[in-house]
């Protein structure tokens, strides 16, 4: 692809023109810290302990106790959001403070704050769908081929688009599942970058044994519904997300932003919870602009790049990613590794461009 595109007035732009345009039209504050919005993610936390409190002590009815288990879940969501901008200096400044907020924000994930930062901050966005580089891509088939095990063949089976069983699992268990590889897999090649993997071990080490003593205190009940299901809930809202937002791009290491990334368009009291998550091509462009000034981003994506911005609804990405398969094939687009199935990318982006009823993808 080019990595140059054609605007609405047909004028080309490069993404750093691009960039520039956009930041003239932003306030000249836009990227400043905002320290007092920390104080919305305290209360967030204050709300999920007080929730949990409840469930293990008052034991409401199943019902009740049900519905308050999966906002729990929506909460960890918001949270996560949360310390992901604070992870990117746009709410607090200080390393410090960053790093204490993340242990409570990446806590029900079991991911370390130094992991996440390393994963994250220093290799996802500056390698984004670069394969073996990125740990956030699926594997391009000439890596799969060459791959075999047990975590092999059931990363085959549980990937969205496989077709197969597994794959309804993949939301509720794939972010946590990730964490644990990019821990023990990933992240011996960033030692020389400065990266401390067995302080991140013992991060997640003291995780895991707090949710154990907890369960075990709380006893079986209270331990689902305070523990297991908003993990499963938070797991699912966060790779709703995250799924969405790479995996249906081709991959390369000359791709521009809007190439690679892909924002979505969802309910607009989901994109309030979860901060303007959904704006996605957005927060790459401007990874230390408060997520407040991603609707504007976005209506100036779409008056200067419409043929290259790519954001559909919600629903429709999620559907298709769950109708294609997820390793990439070069000149075709993606493969089934279990049937050969193949889907080209061109298909999935005149999919993922369409405003009416989705149709069957050209294979």
């Amino acid at each position: 692809m080019s990595a140059a595109w054609l605007s609405s007035d047909r004028d080309i732009l490069d993404e750093r023109e691009l960039k520039a345009l956009i930041r003239r039209a932003l306030p000249a504050s836009a990227a400043d810290p905002r320290p007092l919005r920390a104080v919305w993610g305290v209360l967030v936390m204050l709300i999920v302990l007080f929730a949990s409190s409840y469930l293990a002590l008052m034991k409401p009815h199943w019902l009740l106790a049900l519905g308050i288990s999966f906002a729990l879940g929506n909460l960890y969501v918001t949270l996560m959001f949360y310390g992901h901008e604070v992870g990117h200096g746009s709410i607090l400044r200080a390393r410090w403070c960053r790093v204490a907020f993340q242990y409570f924000t990446l806590l029900i994930y079991l991911v370390s704050p130094h992991l996440w930062s390393y994963w994250h901050n220093r290799t996802h966005h500056a390698h984004t769908n670069i394969p073996a580089r990125d740990p956030d891509c699926f594997p391009p088939v000439e890596l799969e081929e060459d791959r075999e095990g047990v975590f092999v063949w059931l990363a085959r089976r549980i990937n969205p688009g496989s077709g197969h069983w597994l794959s309804f699992f993949n939301l509720f268990v794939a972010f946590f599942l990730q964490g644990q590889l990019v821990l023990w897999r990933d992240s011996r090649a960033w030692r020389l970058q400065g990266f401390k993997r067995q302080r991140a071990m013992a991060d997640t080490l003291g995780m895991v044994i707090f949710w154990i003593l907890l369960a075990f205190s709380l006893g079986f009940r209270s331990a689902m519904l305070v523990i297991v299901l908003p993990m499963l809930i938070a797991n699912f809202g966060l790779m709703a997300y995250v799924h969405t937002n790479h995996t249906l791009r081709p991959l390369g290491d000359s791709l521009t932003i809007l190439d690679n990334s892909m924002s979505v368009r969802t309910v607009r009291f989901l994109d309030f919870l979860h901060l303007h998550f959904s704006h996605h091509v957005e927060h790459h462009l401007f990874p230390n602009l408060s997520h407040q000034y991603y609707p504007q981003v976005r209506e100036l994506l779409v008056r200067y790049v419409p043929e290259k911005y790519l954001a559909p609804t919600h629903w429709l990405a999620l559907q298709v990613l769950y109708s294609t398969p997820r390793v990439y094939c070069p000149n075709r687009g993606f493969v089934n590794p279990l049937d050969g199935t193949a889907v080209t990318l061109l298909s999935i982006e005149e999919r993922l461009r369409e405003s009416g009823r989705p149709r069957p993808l050209k294979v």
